[in-house]
């Protein structure tokens, strides 16, 4: 069928009772005689030169002669874009015999301070026949966003002078471009859980873990807005702006490839914009929604065995106590809905399972009884002590473990110690190694009057070396032992102090952050008066649209221009009878081609692009030093692992011009490591749940899809629960003839 048809096919079947039977089948083509079909790419980025293709069919029996015309503009207000995009020839001329096709090109250099959609429109007119399309291309920053921070907090009748020193010392300097400031302050802990509450909604990937914590996140969100009347009443007082969808969120295609890719564009929104964009996730309906959606994927996702993949196909043991622990979290809140108890039932008895196959392992490795305590084992005992209701069938391990808690746990981390004392707590009231695991906890503290009360903590790859969990995980411990507010609240701090712009460093961090901060230490909800603020020796006067006064909270931003140097020097000064906390936050960008390889001293990344050619029956793979449309790419890239690590994600961005040839997402082996393969607009992400030490190589394959000169983007390689490791490639330029 030629592609400028249209083919429809009608079938009928009947029969009687008696079994006969009658088929009609019949076809119907629409065509229409001048056809034009664009071929845009999926994307572009900033300062990208594309030769904008299309092609004119003709299936009239005549030769047509007439004229294209390309036309760009903003889709949000329809502003025309044609100059912004230097696009000089509007209109082609063609001349297409009768039966052919014909290829037009517009050449259209992508601004450097553009970013959003980019709206086309293609005509083709010949005499009285005319044809055009319209669609939208996401238009990417060229740039990284670097964000800068500096949290604080003011102790009761203090005023503090602060003095952002990183924004100071490096504002100035080359290749920096400003992006915005962002100043917050409040005397209200729900609110940070309602701002960082979206970021697990709405967080791109589907694998194991952010599944539970969307599901976590929705009903939090419900009991926040059931149990807060000033909060709902301050929702219902944005909701009643107007319409709660912002024209960024209307478009499914613009929401994946910019929001996702360029998370800094919905940051850049109008404040009011980000106030209805907070009350309809917030909205009651759209949560029990989103909370079913979930529910189904999780039922859905449960292998027969009752584990959990992280991503899909494999069960992994640690995922799944993940979601026996988060679940687990909303039973203590009476949060969790009954439909998934069929599901707990099933995941809590492959947990047991798995914990006497690791015992028993372990004893037949190691040739003897005393096999010692590995960190599984203790999440077990802590994950499974939120359904002590659920009998254990085979003891066994269960046994051996709670006693070897008991004796060994002054071998064990920070993590590991919290773990003990809450499993030994719930499981054993009267163990003396609770009390003992605190006692010694509360010895080895920091103090500080900024960061409350906090442990010095040697951030890892692993699950048991992450700081803000094991911050939320302490406040947990100490608050249901000890039932000391007055300590747990010192904790709290820390925990504020470490929030990053809209949430904490990965949504696995921010659950238990929020939950750490919603369900312990004494209620800081009562007094909601504004701190007093002065920024660069100015007295800060804030407007209605900057303030939530029911819940003591205000933000002010700044764009580009507006930022200088003088918003570093802040003063705050606090009038309430208990703490207020708040941050300064400042963003720049850095151009991706500009950028350097970057590696830490445990892992690194780097990558190489090949053009594969046949020689004879052999494929050989030859360096690019130029491309063209047709050609195969193989994309390598090499990582370089020092130690063992869990749950890294790289993620390869590619250059407009190039098209991705294996879309579909799935589970691969290659080189001695397996890993989740997923394909995105704008780029490809490999996860990999466990890796051990040595060198590895993942490739992948392109097609040259698009002539001009486009931006490769970098290569990223970050360990996806404790984002502060990480390395990335450079950047460079591709030229397509």
């Amino acid at each position: 069928m030629n592609e400028a048809l249209t083919k429809w096919r009608f079938m009928v079947f009947g029969h009687t009772q008696d079994l006969k039977s009658g088929y009609l089948e019949k076809s119907v083509v629409t065509q229409k005689d001048l056809m034009v079909f664009p071929n845009a790419p999926r994307f572009v980025r900033q300062d990208d030169v594309l030769e904008f293709p299309a092609k004119v069919s003709n299936l009239s029996q005549t030769t047509l002669i007439g004229k294209a015309r390309l036309e760009l503009f903003d889709p949000l207000t329809n502003e025309s874009l044609v100059k912004k995009f230097s696009l000089e020839n509007l209109k082609t001329d063609f001349t297409v015999p009768a039966g052919l096709s014909m290829p037009l090109t517009w050449r259209i250099k992508v601004p450097s301070d553009y970013t959003g959609m980019l709206g086309y429109r293609v005509w083709a007119e010949s005499g009285q026949q005319i044809d055009g399309e319209e669609n939208v291309i996401p238009v990417m920053t060229n740039r990284q966003l670097v964000t800068e921070t500096m949290p604080f907090q003011v102790r009761a009748g203090q005023t503090k002078d602060l003095t952002f020193t990183s924004m100071a010392n490096k504002m100035n300097g080359q290749g920096v471009v400003n992006h915005s400031f962002t100043l917050e302050c409040t005397s209200n802990p729900v609110w940070y859980a309602i701002q960082s509450l979206p970021y697990m909604m709405e967080f791109p990937f589907e694998c194991t873990e952010q599944l539970v914590n969307r599901y976590f996140a929705n009903a939090l969100a419900q009991k926040i807005v059931e149990t807060n009347p000033s909060i709902k009443n301050v929702l219902d007082a944005w909701n009643a702006k107007g319409d709660l969808k912002s024209p960024l969120f209307k478009n499914e295609e613009l929401k994946t490839a910019v929001l996702n890719e360029t998370p800094w564009v919905r940051e850049a929104l109008k404040e009011n914009e980000q106030q209805k964009l907070i009350a309809l996730l917030f909205d009651v309906n759209r949560m029990a929604s989103e909370k079913q959606k979930v529910i189904d994927i999780l039922q859905s996702r449960q292998l027969f065995n009752g584990g959990f993949p992280w991503f899909a196909e494999r069960d992994d043991w640690y995922i799944t106590q993940y979601v026996v622990e988060e679940l687990g979290h909303l039973k203590k809140l009476g949060l969790l809905d009954n439909v998934l108890d069929e599901v707990l039932n099933k995941a809590v008895a492959y947990c047991d399972r798995e914990l006497v196959k690791n015992y028993n392992e372990m004893r037949k490795m190691m040739k003897k009884e005393d096999i010692g305590l590995n960190e599984m084992a203790i999440h077990y005992l802590y994950a499974r002590s939120f359904y002590i209701d659920i009998p254990i069938e085979d003891k066994s391990a269960f046994n051996y473990y709670i006693l070897e808690s008991e004796k060994s746990w002054l071998q064990q981390g920070l993590y590991n110690q919290g773990l003990i004392s809450l499993a030994l707590h719930r499981w054993n009231p009267e163990s003396k190694a609770t009390n003992d695991i605190l006692s010694s906890l509360n010895e080895r503290a920091q103090h500080n009057d900024d960061l409350g009360m906090y442990w010095k903590i040697d951030a890892g790859y692993r699950f048991f070396e992450m700081p803000v969990e094991t911050q939320a995980l302490l406040i947990e411990a100490f608050d249901e032992i000890r039932k000391d507010s007055k300590l747990t609240d010192e904790m709290r701090l820390w925990l504020l102090k470490n929030k990053q712009t809209n949430h904490w460093s990965s949504t696995k961090a921010t659950a238990s952050a929020i939950y750490a901060l919603m369900s312990h230490g004494s209620n800081w909800i009562s007094n909601t008066k504004l701190a007093n603020i002065s920024i660069g020796g100015n007295q800060l006067v804030l407007n209605s649209e900057q303030v939530v006064p029911s819940l003591g909270y205000f933000k002010i931003q700044k764009q580009k221009s507006e930022v200088t140097k003088d918003l570093a020097s802040i003063k705050v000064s606090n009038s309430n009878n208990h703490v207020v906390w708040g941050a300064a936050y400042w963003q720049y960008f850095q151009d991706l081609d500009k950028i350097t390889n970057d590696v830490s001293k445990s892992f690194s990344i780097s990558r190489d692009l090949f053009v594969e050619s046949v020689d004879g029956n052999k494929k050989v793979l030859v360096p690019f030093t130029s491309l063209k449309v047709g050609d195969k790419v193989i994309v390598r890239l090499y990582l370089k692992i020092d130690r063992p690590m869990d749950y890294l994600h790289l993620k390869d961005l590619r250059a407009s011009g190039l098209e991705p040839i294996d879309i579909i997402s799935g589970y691969h082996w290659q080189g001695g490591m397996g890993y989740y393969q997923v394909t995105k607009d704008l780029s490809t992400n490999f996860f990999i749940d466990h890796v051990s030490a040595g060198n590895y190589t993942i490739e992948y394959a392109l097609r040259v899809a698009q002539n001009g000169m486009f931006s490769n983007g970098i290569s990223m390689l970050q360990c996806m629960y404790a984002p502060e490791f990480n390395a990335h490639t450079g950047g460079k330029a591709i030229i397509i003839k």
